[in-house]
């Protein structure tokens, strides 16, 4: 059987002040798990703005894409190790984002195994893949990829927060303001914003009903 090892470590991002060394690997083995034999190593550099979980998720879609090419040169029964639990979870759940991943390896002619392993157990598969994922993030031979749309997002979320209302009469308004109660009552953003108008004291214009 072959075995791929993967991993996909996010170092600090900029906003806790630090450079970024994001990036991802896969440790291509066969033989012997304790003592196994290298077949092939890739690294990839990653995104400037990203989590674990997309840098976990880059390193299995490459592990993925590698078996599909490259079933011959090990077996038609291969394992693919990985220390991301919430990545087997979204898998095994057929979820949107791992879409890819999964149809590289419905593409390949092997029977493919996902296996969740605990990291810095000294398994010496997961142990490459560090290394090397290491490797790749202080190596500056590539650009850094591009931020994901849904890394972006939650970037700005976290980041542009609504202050304090400025005007006296707002500042009343939302002073026993509930946002768990709001969240729990307006099903719609039409109307959230309804209320926020009515809150304000905002003038609206009158709407014509169907006769």
């Amino acid at each position: 059987m072959g075995l791929l090892h993967t991993d996909g470590p996010s170092r600090p991002s900029p906003e806790q002040g630090a450079e970024t060394r994001n990036c991802s690997a896969v440790v291509v083995t066969t033989g012997d798990p304790r003592e196994p034999e290298v077949v092939q190593e890739i690294k990839i550099r990653g995104r400037t703005l990203t989590s674990s979980y997309e840098e976990e998720r880059e390193a299995l879609q490459e592990a993925a894409k590698w078996i599909e090419t490259n079933t011959r040169a090990v077996d038609n029964k291969v394992m693919i190790c990985t220390d991301s639990q919430s990545l087997v979870e979204a898998i095994s759940n057929s979820s949107k984002d791992t879409e890819n991943i999964r149809s590289s390896l419905n593409r390949a002619g092997a029977y493919t195994i996902i296996q969740w392993v605990p990291r810095h157990v000294s398994i010496p598969g997961n142990e490459m893949a560090d290394k090397l994922a290491n490797e790749a993030a202080n190596s500056r031979e590539e650009e850094p990829k591009m931020v994901s749309l849904s890394r972006a997002e939650s970037c700005i979320k976290r980041t542009m927060k609504d202050g304090d209302p400025s005007h006296h009469r707002i500042a009343a308004v939302y002073s026993n303001h509930s946002r768990a109660r709001d969240k729990k009552a307006i099903k719609t953003r039409k109307d959230a914003v309804l209320l926020a108008r009515l809150r304000s004291g905002h003038c609206m214009a009158s709407q014509r009903t169907r006769t």
